[in-house]
């Protein structure tokens, strides 16, 4: 099969393709930007993407959408080190073919979710499952309790952004980010920003990118 990597650590990308290689596909392209993930797709066409959440230029999962539409024969595998429970709530609202969860399995998933994705199946690890069960289950859960706007605003404030900063970001009014700041509190029963913050940091609404020094 013929295989994109986007992932953002080049010796992960070249591990990733050695895996590949191993197994018997070809590595058409990688990338380590989301800006560049769609219109790779579209130039090589291949059949499966291993993507990372964790980009140097934002968030992997931002991609999944516009690839359904422009690619929509690509098979998508995303891989992280960060299973955080907004990862899960957004993976179980916007399937993708397989999901490797490096904190626990073994890197060894990537060939496997490769194999089974190529006999037409889906793979995903047990604790994915489980997951998604424990948040439909809480009624208390983030995802019951904040609308998509509000879980977009809560990643903003989460970087620590002003409600000016965001209000231009959004083309929204200063004053409509500071009611949705002061409804997220509420909701959440937060007492004040700082916590709001972390939790939106916790909970994995803050893609925390990094980049190489020497690349």
């Amino acid at each position: 099969m013929r295989i994109a990597i986007a992932e953002d650590m080049m010796m992960i990308r070249e591990f990733y393709t050695k895996v590949c290689h191993e197994h018997g596909h070809e590595v058409v392209a990688t990338t380590a930007n989301v800006s560049e993930i769609v219109s790779l797709c579209i130039a090589h066409r291949p059949d499966i993407l291993l993507l990372d959440v964790r980009l140097a230029d934002g968030d992997g999962l931002n991609t999944v959408s516009p690839l359904r539409q422009m690619v929509p024969a690509l098979r998508i595998v995303v891989i992280t080190a960060y299973p955080t429970p907004y990862v899960i709530q957004r993976l179980a609202q916007v399937p993708v073919e397989g999901f490797v969860d490096l904190t626990t399995q073994t890197p060894a998933a990537i060939g496997e979710a490769l194999a089974h994705i190529g006999r037409g199946r889906i793979c995903y690890p047990p604790n994915f499952q489980r997951a998604v069960a424990q948040q439909r289950d809480d009624p208390r859960h983030f995802s019951k309790l904040l609308s998509t706007r509000e879980q977009m605003i809560l990643g903003l404030i989460g970087r620590s952004l002003s409600d000016e900063e965001i209000a231009q970001q959004l083309r929204i009014s200063p004053r409509t980010v500071a009611d949705h700041r002061s409804n997220l509190l509420h909701k959440l029963r937060l007492a004040n920003t700082s916590k709001l913050i972390a939790f939106a940091i916790q909970a994995g609404f803050v893609v925390q990118t990094f980049t190489e020094p020497f690349t």
